[in-house]
This record gives structure tokens, C-alpha cells and sequence, in this order.
């Protein structure tokens, strides 16, 4: 017969196992805190407009490429993204005044055109519009739909929104620091099956200006972007045009369909 092996060493294992177990923090729903969360979000002022400077980093696996970024953005859903050579010339430009939306790369010489939809968005922007728009609005994005569908959990010394999109296939995720309800990290999944997180660095807030990230990581598929932002300035004077899709003279554009 074969003695049985001692328990005894094995013990020290489990006490570790336990310990790393322990460290885990409990997530537990506290959805009866979610509609002071929007209130306080509905409440808290943000300006109609802003313009970002940052300079960019993006890997993928072709290439490592550096620049700057100039990003313009307008309540409700206007945005221009412009990306820029080490001495300021225009590389591409995208622009959208929330129906249409124009891209334009003057590498490849093509200018791009056509309706707002998640399958063209994702190919040019980094994250969807409407996260850039309220990031660099004094907030972060809680879309409409969200405020019914939504579950709010306590996360450690943090909280964590989860939200669904429409279609129910996709899922956005917002992690929050309890005090301030200011996120410290984001993800998200679209209807097209394209991943993207954003990692936010310190939150600065100048006299009379929104809160606003000081660093954004975004990561998907296709390669990961680091925006480090050097300037920042709330409500500028921003000419009427500056949204409006449009190629530039002397090139024909190329219709993007809706898929």
C-alpha cells in the first residue's frame, strides 16, 4: 500500500494562492448611485468648442511614424483632425459637421467623401467622435441610450460603467474615480468588431477652462496611437468652414459608401 503524501507543504501554496486571490477587487453593483452620476455629468459646465495641439506617436506593423495632431471640435458633433509633419505641413485631414465627412491624404493625392457611419469613422479616427468631442469637453461619453441600459459597479476605490451598445453585440466601458467621477480609462467594442481602449493620464483643469486628458493611448488591431497634448484652449474663435467637408481644389473626390 502507498503512503499517503503529506499535506503539509502544499499549504504554503494555497496561503499564496489566496493572498493574490485577496487582492482581486470585489465588484459590486451600485446602480441606485447611477442617476446622481448624471446629474452630476448634465450639471457640470463644459465649453461649446476647444482646439488641441498634441504631438503623436503611432505604431503599427509597417511602420513607426511621429507628428502632430491639431484637433478641432463644436458642440454637437462637429470635428476636424489634422495630422502634421514635424514643420507643421498638413499630411491628412478629416472633417465632419455631424452629417457628412471628408478625408483627405495628400500622400496618396485622394480626397475621400461621404456619410457618417461606424464602418467609415473607424477607418480614419482614432476613437468615434463623439468620445473625442466629450473627452475634450470637460467630460467623458456617456451616450444616450446608455442612461437606461447602463450598470454602475464599485470597483475597489473606483467605479465602473458598463454600457451596451443599441445592437447589443458591443460594449463600451468606462472606469471612474469615485470622488472627482472623472475616467481614468476607457474601452470599447464596435458593431464591427474593432477594439479600442484609451489609457487617460492626469486630468488638468486651467483657471476657466473644462477638465481635459493630458495623455490618451488608444489601441486596436490595426496598431496602437499615443497623443501627448501640449496645448489646450477652450471656446477659440473658430471660422464657419472650418467643419465643412470639402477636398481641395483641383481634386475630384471618391464616394465612401455606408456598408
Amino acid at each position: 500500500m502507498t503512503p499517503s503524501r503529506p499535506l503539509l507543504p502544499v499549504l504554503p501554496f494555497l496561503f499564496v494562492a489566496c493572498v493574490a486571490c485577496s487582492a482581486v477587487p470585489q465588484r459590486v453593483v451600485v446602480n441606485d448611485r447611477l442617476p446622481a452620476l448624471v446629474a452630476a455629468l448634465d450639471a457640470r459646465p463644459g465649453p461649446k468648442s476647444f482646439s488641441v495641439y498634441a504631438r503623436v506617436e503611432s505604431y503599427t506593423d509597417r511602420a513607426v511614424r511621429k507628428g502632430k495632431i491639431l484637433l478641432l471640435g463644436r458642440a454637437p458633433a462637429s470635428l476636424l483632425l489634422r495630422a502634421l509633419s514635424f514643420t507643421d505641413d498638413p499630411l491628412t485631414t478629416f472633417r465632419t459637421d455631424g452629417v457628412e465627412f471628408s478625408y483627405w491624404d495628400r500622400q496618396g493625392g485622394t480626397c475621400l467623401r461621404g456619410d457618417l457611419c461606424p464602418r467609415n469613422l473607424q477607418r480614419f479616427l482614432p476613437l468615434p467622435p463623439q468620445t473625442l468631442l466629450a473627452l475634450f469637453s470637460g467630460g467623458w461619453p456617456l451616450p444616450e441610450h446608455c442612461r437606461s441600459t447602463a450598470t454602475l459597479w464599485r470597483e475597489g476605490d473606483q467605479l465602473l460603467l458598463t454600457c451596451p451598445y443599441p445592437d447589443g453585440r458591443a460594449l463600451q466601458k468606462v472606469w471612474l474615480d469615485e470622488g472627482t467621477l472623472l475616467p481614468s480609462r476607457m474601452s470599447g467594442l464596435d458593431a464591427n468588431g474593432k477594439r479600442w481602449s484609451v489609457e487617460l493620464g492626469q486630468w488638468k483643469g486651467d483657471e476657466g477652462q473644462a477638465p481635459h486628458p493630458q495623455r490618451i493611448r488608444s489601441r486596436s488591431s490595426g496598431g496602437e496611437l499615443l497623443m501627448e497634448i501640449r496645448q489646450y484652449q477652450a471656446d477659440p474663435q473658430l471660422t464657419e468652414d472650418a467643419f465643412v467637408p470639402a477636398c481641395p481644389d483641383g481634386i475630384q473626390p471618391t464616394a465612401m459608401e455606408c456598408e
